[in-house]
Protein backbone atom coordinates (compact mmCIF):
# COMPACT_ATOMS: atom_id res chain seq x y z
CA UNK A 1 0.00 0.00 0.00
CA UNK A 2 2.81 2.41 0.70
CA UNK A 3 4.66 1.67 -2.13
CA UNK A 4 1.32 2.45 -4.33
CA UNK A 5 1.18 5.52 -2.78
CA UNK A 6 4.56 6.62 -3.49
CA UNK A 7 4.03 5.28 -6.98
CA UNK A 8 0.76 7.78 -7.59
CA UNK A 9 1.82 10.94 -5.47
CA UNK A 10 5.42 11.80 -6.56
CA UNK A 11 6.95 12.66 -3.10
CA UNK A 12 9.38 14.55 -2.73
CA UNK A 13 11.90 14.59 0.23
CA UNK A 14 13.78 17.99 1.28
CA UNK A 15 16.40 18.42 3.84
CA UNK A 16 16.99 21.93 4.30
CA UNK A 17 14.83 24.82 2.89
CA UNK A 18 11.83 23.73 0.87
CA UNK A 19 12.45 26.51 -2.20
CA UNK A 20 13.46 26.04 -5.77
CA UNK A 21 17.02 26.67 -4.71
CA UNK A 22 16.82 23.19 -3.01
CA UNK A 23 17.77 21.70 -6.34
CA UNK A 24 16.88 17.48 -6.73
CA UNK A 25 20.00 15.80 -5.97
CA UNK A 26 18.64 12.18 -7.41
CA UNK A 27 16.24 10.29 -7.06
CA UNK A 28 15.34 6.53 -6.37
CA UNK A 29 11.85 5.48 -8.58
CA UNK A 30 9.81 8.33 -7.89
CA UNK A 31 10.97 9.44 -4.93
CA UNK A 32 13.03 12.95 -5.48
CA UNK A 33 15.19 13.52 -3.11
CA UNK A 34 16.73 17.61 -2.38
CA UNK A 35 19.30 17.40 0.08
CA UNK A 36 21.38 19.78 1.63
CA UNK A 37 23.03 20.07 4.86
CA UNK A 38 20.19 20.77 7.66
CA UNK A 39 18.65 20.37 10.76
CA UNK A 40 14.56 20.29 9.50
CA UNK A 41 13.29 18.26 6.55
CA UNK A 42 9.86 18.11 4.90
CA UNK A 43 8.09 15.83 2.41
CA UNK A 44 5.73 16.79 -0.26
CA UNK A 45 3.59 14.81 -2.44
CA UNK A 46 1.55 15.55 -5.80
CA UNK A 47 -2.51 15.08 -5.32
CA UNK A 48 -4.31 14.93 -1.89
CA UNK A 49 -4.04 12.10 0.58
CA UNK A 50 -6.76 10.02 2.42
CA UNK A 51 -6.94 10.72 6.95
CA UNK A 52 -5.02 7.19 7.07
CA UNK A 53 -2.37 8.27 4.43
CA UNK A 54 -1.55 11.85 5.84
CA UNK A 55 -1.29 9.81 9.47
CA UNK A 56 1.19 7.38 7.93
CA UNK A 57 3.43 10.30 6.10
CA UNK A 58 3.23 12.46 9.06
CA UNK A 59 4.29 10.15 11.60
CA UNK A 60 6.92 9.13 9.53
CA UNK A 61 9.15 12.08 10.50
CA UNK A 62 8.86 10.99 14.63
CA UNK A 63 9.40 7.84 13.59
CA UNK A 64 12.34 7.81 11.54
CA UNK A 65 13.91 9.78 14.21
CA UNK A 66 13.33 7.79 16.87
CA UNK A 67 14.54 4.71 15.07
CA UNK A 68 18.09 6.40 14.62
CA UNK A 69 17.96 7.09 18.32
CA UNK A 70 17.62 3.51 18.69
CA UNK A 71 20.36 2.87 16.35
CA UNK A 72 22.79 5.18 17.54
CA UNK A 73 22.55 4.04 21.12
CA UNK A 74 23.00 0.90 19.55
CA UNK A 75 26.23 1.71 17.92
CA UNK A 76 27.45 3.54 20.54
CA UNK A 77 27.71 0.59 23.17
CA UNK A 78 29.87 -1.07 20.30
CA UNK A 79 32.34 1.89 19.82
CA UNK A 80 35.44 1.83 21.75
CA UNK A 81 37.05 5.04 20.98
CA UNK A 82 36.37 8.02 23.00
CA UNK A 83 36.50 10.43 20.19
CA UNK A 84 33.57 8.54 17.62
CA UNK A 85 31.59 7.93 21.00
CA UNK A 86 31.38 11.46 21.37
CA UNK A 87 30.23 11.98 17.85
CA UNK A 88 27.87 9.06 18.18
CA UNK A 89 26.46 11.43 21.37
CA UNK A 90 26.06 13.95 19.75
CA UNK A 91 23.90 12.45 17.16
CA UNK A 92 21.77 10.39 20.00
CA UNK A 93 21.24 13.99 21.43
CA UNK A 94 20.42 15.96 18.21
CA UNK A 95 17.84 12.97 17.14
CA UNK A 96 16.24 12.83 20.89
CA UNK A 97 15.42 16.60 20.48
CA UNK A 98 14.16 16.39 16.94
CA UNK A 99 12.22 13.76 17.78
CA UNK A 100 10.80 15.60 20.84
CA UNK A 101 9.95 18.42 19.12
CA UNK A 102 8.58 16.85 16.17
CA UNK A 103 6.19 15.15 18.27
CA UNK A 104 5.01 17.48 20.92
CA UNK A 105 1.80 19.21 19.34
CA UNK A 106 2.96 22.73 19.20
CA UNK A 107 3.38 25.86 16.24
CA UNK A 108 7.20 26.23 15.88
CA UNK A 109 8.25 29.29 17.19
CA UNK A 110 9.45 32.54 14.62
CA UNK A 111 13.34 31.50 15.94
CA UNK A 112 12.73 28.04 14.15
CA UNK A 113 14.09 29.39 10.46
CA UNK A 114 11.61 28.03 7.71
CA UNK A 115 9.80 26.07 10.38
CA UNK A 116 8.84 29.48 11.86
CA UNK A 117 4.15 29.36 12.82
CA UNK A 118 4.56 26.15 11.36
CA UNK A 119 2.36 23.28 12.98
CA UNK A 120 5.17 20.34 14.40
CA UNK A 121 3.67 16.96 13.02
CA UNK A 122 2.54 15.78 16.60
CA UNK A 123 0.02 19.13 16.47
CA UNK A 124 -0.74 17.98 12.87
CA UNK A 125 -1.58 14.38 14.13
CA UNK A 126 -3.53 15.77 16.92
CA UNK A 127 -5.92 18.21 14.70
CA UNK A 128 -6.08 15.29 12.09
CA UNK A 129 -7.22 12.81 14.97
CA UNK A 130 -9.88 14.95 16.32
CA UNK A 131 -11.25 15.27 12.80
CA UNK A 132 -14.43 13.59 11.95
Amino acid sequence: MVLGLFYLLNPRIYLGNWNKDNKQNFSIGRLHFHIRWSHFGYCSWDGSLNKQQRIFSLAGGPVMSFLLVCLFVFLKQEITQVFMSSIVNGVVLCNIFIFVSSVMPFPYPRWAGPLRNYPSDGLQLLRLLREK
